[in-house]
C-alpha cells in the first residue's frame, strides 16, 4: 500500500511537471489575453478633409495560439514567416468598403484615432482633396514583463505618396466651373491653385518646392502666395522666375529658407491667387503643375464671335458693306486683324487702331471675342447699288451658340417700286393736262375780250 501510495504523488509530481512546461511553452509562443484592447493614432495628415480608413488583416488566435489571416487578405500574406510577413503595398489595392473593420473616419485635424482594437495586424489608408498618402499598416500588441503578448497602443506618422493640385475659377466649382468663364477679349479672370505644402524624409538634403502656371490666350498680371492663413512676402518667401505681366509659364519657387529642415509648414494647405487677362479670341486655358504633384490640373474657357456674310437675293455674294455692332445700346470698338477679320478692342490697343465700323471687303466679315449677351448689328453702308437692310439681334451664349453666323440679303435700288404706284402717275398727269387746258382757255378768252 505504502508503494502504490509513493506511485501516485510521483504520478501527480509529473502531471504537475507537464503542465508548467506547458504554460511555458504557450507563453513563448505568444499566447496572451484578449481582454484588453488596442489603438492606432494615425498622425501628420493636413488639416484638410481626410478619408482614414481601416481593415484588419491579421487576427491572434488565442485558443490555438497561431496567427490567422483573413479571407480577403490571405494572399498577401505570409504567415510561415516569424515574424509575419505582410504585402501592405499590394494589399491596398484590394480592399473594399466590404472588408473595413471600423467605419471611416472623416478628420480634419490632422489626427485620426482608431480605438478598441483586438490584437492582430491593420491595413490603414488616407486620402485628402491634395494628398494621397503611402498605404500604412502595424500589429497591435507589445509584450508585458512575462513575456505575454497584450494589446498595444500604436502610432503611425502618415507620409504622403501623391500631392494633388487643383486649378479652379475663383470661387467656381472643380467642375462647373466659374460663373464667367465664358468672357470677352481683355477680361481679367481670378483663379485659384490649391495643394498641399509637402514633407520630407529626415536627412533629405534637396528641399524644393515649385508651383508653375501655364496661361494659354492669356497673361498673368498678378500672383498671390498662402500656406495656411499666413499670406507670404514674395522676394523673401518665395520669389517668381519671371516679371509680371507674363504670357508665358511662371513658376513659384518657395525660398530654402522658408521651406526649412523641420517640416514646420508640411501638410498645410497651399493658395496661389492667379488672375490673368485673356488676350487672345476663341479658347483659353489656365493650367498648374508642382514639382511634387502626379498631375496638372487645368481649366478652360472661351469667347464668342458672329460671322456676318453679305449676300444678294440669289445668294450672290456682295462686297462692301459696312456694320456696326451694339451691345446693350452701346456701339463696340474694334481692331482690324486681317481682311474681313476684327477682334474686340482692348485697353491696351492705341486709339487710332480702333474702329467701329467693319468691313466685309470680301462679303463677309468676323468680329471675335465677346461675352455673352445679345448684339445688335446695324448695316451703315450697304454695297453700291444696294439698299441698307435690317438685321435681326444676335445672341450669343456658351455651348452652341458661342459661335454665330448670319445672312444679311440686300435688294437693289433699281428694284425697288415707285412709291404711290402706277395709279398716282396717271392723276398725276391727268392733273397737268388739265391745268394746261385751263390756262389755254383763260389767256384765249382774254384776248378776245380785249378785241
Amino acid at each position: 500500500m505504502k508503494k502504490m501510495k509513493k506511485f501516485f504523488a510521483v504520478i501527480l509530481s509529473l502531471a504537475m511537471v507537464l503542465g508548467m512546461s506547458i504554460t511555458a511553452f504557450a507563453t513563448e509562443a505568444g499566447t496572451a489575453t484578449q481582454a484588453a484592447t488596442g489603438k492606432i493614432t494615425v498622425e501628420g495628415l493636413t488639416k484638410e478633409k481626410t478619408t482614414v480608413k481601416i481593415y484588419k488583416v491579421v487576427s491572434w488566435n488565442e485558443a490555438e495560439s497561431k496567427w490567422e489571416a483573413k479571407a480577403w487578405a490571405k494572399d498577401y500574406v505570409d504567415l510561415t514567416k516569424n515574424p509575419v510577413t505582410i504585402d501592405w503595398d499590394n494589399l491596398k489595392d484590394v480592399a473594399t468598403d466590404a472588408d473595413l473593420y471600423q467605419p471611416a473616419k472623416t478628420v480634419s485635424n490632422g489626427t485620426a484615432e482608431f480605438n478598441n482594437l483586438e490584437i492582430g495586424a491593420y491595413l490603414i489608408t488616407a486620402n485628402g482633396l491634395t494628398t494621397e498618402y503611402n498605404v500604412m499598416g502595424d500589429f497591435t500588441y507589445d509584450y508585458d514583463s512575462d513575456n505575454l503578448m497584450v494589446p498595444a497602443q500604436k502610432t503611425i506618422s502618415a507620409k504622403a505618396s501623391n500631392y494633388t493640385v487643383v486649378k479652379t475659377f475663383k470661387n467656381g466649382d472643380p467642375d462647373k466651373g466659374y460663373p464667367d468663364k465664358f468672357v470677352k477679349l481683355g477680361d481679367s479672370i481670378p483663379f485659384v491653385i490649391t495643394t498641399t505644402f509637402p514633407s520630407y524624409e529626415d536627412g533629405t538634403k534637396d528641399r524644393t518646392f515649385t508651383i508653375t502656371d501655364t496661361p494659354t490666350g492669356m497673361k498673368i498680371t498678378d500672383i498671390k502666395v498662402k500656406v495656411g492663413n499666413d499670406e507670404l512676402r514674395a522676394n523673401t518667401d518665395y520669389t517668381l522666375d519671371k516679371k509680371l505681366p507674363s504670357t508665358e509659364a511662371v513658376t513659384v519657387n518657395f525660398a530654402s529658407a522658408y521651406i526649412g529642415t523641420d517640416n514646420t509648414h508640411a501638410g498645410k494647405t497651399v493658395t496661389v491667387e492667379v488672375t490673368a487677362t485673356v488676350t487672345e479670341t476663341g479658347k483659353y486655358s489656365n493650367e498648374a503643375k508642382t514639382n511634387k504633384a502626379s498631375a496638372p490640373s487645368k481649366v478652360e474657357g472661351e469667347t464668342g464671335s458672329i460671322t456676318i456674310n453679305k449676300v444678294d437675293k440669289d445668294d450672290n455674294v456682295l462686297k462692301g458693306a459696312e456694320f456696326s455692332v451694339a451691345l446693350d445700346e452701346t456701339k463696340l470698338e474694334f481692331v482690324k486683324v486681317d481682311t474681313g477679320v476684327y477682334r474686340l478692342a482692348t485697353a491696351d490697343d492705341a486709339e487710332n487702331t480702333k474702329v467701329t465700323n467693319v468691313v466685309a471687303t470680301n462679303g463677309s466679315v468676323v468680329v471675335k471675342g465677346l461675352d455673352e449677351g445679345t448684339y445688335k448689328i446695324v448695316e451703315e453702308k450697304a454695297p453700291k447699288g444696294y439698299s441698307v437692310v435690317d438685321v435681326p439681334n444676335q445672341t450669343i451664349s456658351a455651348g452652341q451658340n458661342a459661335n454665330i453666323t448670319v445672312k444679311v440679303t440686300d435688294t437693289k435700288l433699281s428694284a425697288l417700286p415707285h412709291t404711290g404706284g402706277i395709279g398716282t402717275t396717271i392723276f398725276t398727269i391727268a392733273g397737268c393736262a388739265i391745268m394746261v387746258a385751263a390756262a389755254f382757255f383763260f389767256f384765249t378768252s382774254r384776248k378776245k375780250a380785249n378785241k
